[in-house]
Order: structure tokens, then sequence, then C-alpha cells
């Protein structure tokens, strides 16, 4: 079972760059691109008219700049998604700033060219964009607590206790069905990672782009190799991906920054 690849806007004027990133995200898997533009003007229509989970976006634009456009966005409301700047290692420095400025937004910094390093660029962009949609998951009121929860597979209606869940993962790649992991057995279940977590309460933290924990059945947090352990019978050590890390640590009491 193949789940909904993240959509992604390109906005980069120069033809061929665009036309490479756009290969390059939809090689992924993970990444659907579903539009693109080379100027300021059109990047605003695109942006305003389609929803989005990742903005790639060039510096330097037909008619304008970068900052131009997420200025012109900021002052009409437009909904921004996550965005990547990319940039080339002479326009590095003004990237960083309109990082540092619009840090709510910008979540990464792909400078070009990018191939030789591409799947460790496009990791960390993915660690970031989740990590991000976390953030602004946990900060919206939480949902009503539930007893139970329907999980459904195919025809088959799961209803459990979301305390008794441990754990819960999906497969690589958004390969394969999603796995809510109980202390004794597994279950398999035709939601996506971040669909299940709509339903479960926040004590359900996101620690790699893979797996969720829950925070009740937290046994160890060990900061120097990044991962944590579970109190659930086994001694599987889970690694915690570094954009993730000051979230888990945010709920945590007690907690060391």
């Amino acid at each position: 079972m193949n789940f909904r690849k993240l959509r992604a806007l390109v906005v980069e004027d120069e033809p061929d760059a665009r036309q490479g990133l756009i290969e390059g995200l939809n090689e992924t898997g993970e990444f659907e691109v579903t539009g693109w533009a080379g100027s300021v003007k059109d990047a605003f229509i695109l942006i305003k008219s389609q929803m989005a989970e990742a903005l790639f976006l060039d510096i330097m634009l037909i008619g304008g700049t970068a900052l131009e456009l997420i200025t012109q966005l900021r002052r009409e409301e437009v909904h921004i998604p996550p965005m990547v700047i990319v940039t080339g290692c002479g326009d590095f420095k003004y990237a960083q700033e309109l990082h540092n400025h619009f840090k709510d937004e910008v979540v990464h910094i792909l400078t070009k060219p990018f191939w030789d390093n591409w799947q460790a660029e496009h990791d960390k962009i993915l660690d970031a964009i989740y990590a991000q949609q976390q953030v602004k998951r946990l900060g919206r009121p939480a949902p009503v607590k539930q007893k139970f929860i329907n999980i459904q597979d195919g025809r088959q209606t799961y209803y459990v206790n979301p305390e008794d869940i441990v754990m819960v993962k999906t497969g690589q790649k958004g390969q394969g069905k999603t796995e809510v992991v109980f202390q004794q057995h597994t279950l398999t279940c035709g939601l996506s990672l971040a669909q299940l977590l709509d339903k479960l309460p926040f004590d359900f933290v996101q620690i790699n782009r893979y797996e969720a924990i829950n925070l009740n059945w937290l046994s160890m947090v060990d900061q120097a190799d990044m991962e944590v352990r579970l109190r659930a019978g086994s001694h599987e050590s889970h690694p915690i991906g570094s954009a993730f890390f000051p979230g888990l640590l945010s709920m945590l009491p007690n907690k060391k920054q």
C-alpha cells in the first residue's frame, strides 16, 4: 500500500535547474511536484491556488526575489508551506538571512549543485518537514480523549485503548502499512502515520520520520547516541532524528536544553 506523497511546489527561474529539481523530487517516491513557476507573479498565483506540504524556492526569480515573494504572501495572508530555499554558493549568505528572518517557514537551505549529496539533503528536508508538521499538530487544541479509538484495516475494524499502544510506525519511504505496536502484539493499519497521529492524544510524539512513541512507555532517552528505549519487554533502541530531538525534549519533565 502506498500512502499519499508530499505535494511540492517548485519556484525556480532557470529552466534546466527547475526541471532537474522536479525530476529529482518525483523520483524520490516521497514527493510529488504538483506545480511550478519561474517568476514572482506566477509563483504568487501558484502558492495561493494550490495546497502543498513543501515549497522549493530559488532566491533570484523573474520579476523579483524570494524575499519580495514571501513578503507579498505574508501581506495578503496566504498560507506558506514549509520552505526549502534553493541557492547557489554566491547567494548562500542571503539564503541564511532568509532562514533567520523566516525561521518559522524556512526549514532547510539547499545549495546548488546538490546532486552529489542528494540523498542526505533529501533526508534532511523530509525530517525537517515532518518535524514542523508535529510542532503544528501539538500546537492545536488537544483532541478529546476517548477510551477507545477505531483502527481499520480493510474490512476489519479494531477498537483499541490508546494507553495500550507502545508506538506506531510505518515502512520506509511510505511503503507498506502502518504498524500499531502493543506490548504483546502488533496490528497493521490502512492509515498513514500522519493520519494515525491525528487520531491519537498528544502523548504520542514522532521521534523520526517513520516512528512515533507513546511517552507513557518511555524508559530512557540517550542524548549522546540520540536514541530512546521503551519499557515494552524489548531492549531495542529507536533512533531520534535531529530535527525531532528538540520537540521530544520539550515534552519531557525536567528536560535539559
